[in-house]
């Protein structure tokens, strides 16, 4: 079966006054339908410019990126991206922040606003919608954020980091939040992330980087039940199996 999103010999080069640099090497990544990815690897080695490079912020030096079999347009609604902080702002009302991409998209349609009114009742934030982010605690700011760009209905879901500005009580609950919202859009995402914790209790598969100039090392396949919270996944003996083969690849690094 061909792949929704494929990263076909991904390079990139840096050019500075010192030389060139090469960031990416052959990168390779398949990545299905509705599933969730998340990308691992040392520290610098290129997680974050993976993303840059499939939301159409950096163009590879040589490669190719094709979603659903045909070149990933850029600059499009196909690609939503969530930050680790949430970016909201504190002048426009919950509401207000939600409907921000359909505001700069000029999208005034009846069903664009349906959509916002529909999200906003399903995940519990119509009570919120006239009040400010800074009346909201920072898991329900999230939610928030990951909501504003779901309104756009983007094809591939990036997450860079989303949950670094946690504090640790908060971050396993937002966790199991966003994972739960994530799953029940049945949208395909790709996570980058430095805490192998999050990469496996949420992924279905991680893709394992290697030092700089990155390459792929590894694709490990998550087998833990997809029908259960991200918290729950946790306290299956094979996740503890999993986090120490994840962390033997990087150390191997």
């Amino acid at each position: 079966m061909q792949p929704y999103l494929k990263l076909s010999n991904i390079c990139l080069n840096y050019h500075s006054k010192q030389g060139e640099t090469m960031a990416l090497k052959n990168v390779n990544i398949d990545v299905a339908k509705q599933e969730f990815v998340a990308i691992v690897g040392p520290s610098g080695c290129g997680k974050t410019t993976i993303l840059s490079i499939i939301a159409g912020i950096l163009k590879p030096s040589s490669g190719t990126i094709t979603l659903d079999g045909k070149p990933l347009a850029t600059n499009t609604r196909e690609i939503g991206y969530m930050f680790q902080r949430d970016h909201l702002f504190g002048w426009r009302t919950i509401q207000k922040n939600v409907e921000l991409g359909l505001e700069i998209s000029k999208d005034k349609s009846p069903e664009s606003k349906q959509i916002v009114q529909d999200l906003l009742k399903k995940y519990g934030l119509t009570d919120f919608a006239n009040q400010y982010p800074h009346q909201l605690s920072g898991g329900m700011r999230q939610r928030v954020a990951l909501i504003r760009t779901l309104v756009l209905r983007p094809k591939i879901l990036l997450l860079d980091e989303p949950f670094g500005a946690l504090d640790y009580q908060t971050r396993q609950t937002v966790i199991d939040d966003v994972s739960d919202i994530i799953r029940n859009e049945k949208i395909t995402s790709i996570l980058v992330t430095h805490d192998i914790n999050e990469a496996v209790c949420m992924a279905d598969k991680i893709i394992v980087l290697s030092h700089r100039p990155a390459t792929v090392r590894n694709v490990v396949m998550v087998d833990l039940d997809k029908t259960v919270s991200p918290s729950k996944r946790k306290k299956d003996k094979r996740f503890t199996e999993l986090l120490n083969f994840v962390w033997k690849e990087l150390d191997s690094e």
